[in-house]
């Protein structure tokens, strides 16, 4: 399960990543939901990961990289 926990936060920080990268003029719309799906992965991780051995996937923290993600997705809309 704490491999499953941290493969998930990779991905979706890969995720987070590669929306705030290419951000432009004609991706505003696909950067938004790719940042909606990264908040979502953060947001399973927190739910489902209650004691996590690690800070970065502890439950106040993925709550708050899932904020931030759902923040930034709301900017660009």
């Amino acid at each position: 399960a704490f491999e499953k926990a941290n493969i998930l936060f990779n991905i979706s920080s890969r995720l987070y990543n590669q929306a705030v990268s290419g951000i432009n003029a004609e991706s505003l719309k696909p950067a938004a939901k790719t940042l909606c799906l990264s908040a979502t992965i953060f947001d399973w991780i927190s739910s489902n990961f209650d004691n996590a051995p690690l800070f970065d996937i502890s439950k106040p923290m993925t709550k708050l990289l899932s904020q931030i993600c759902l923040l930034t997705a709301q900017e660009l809309a």
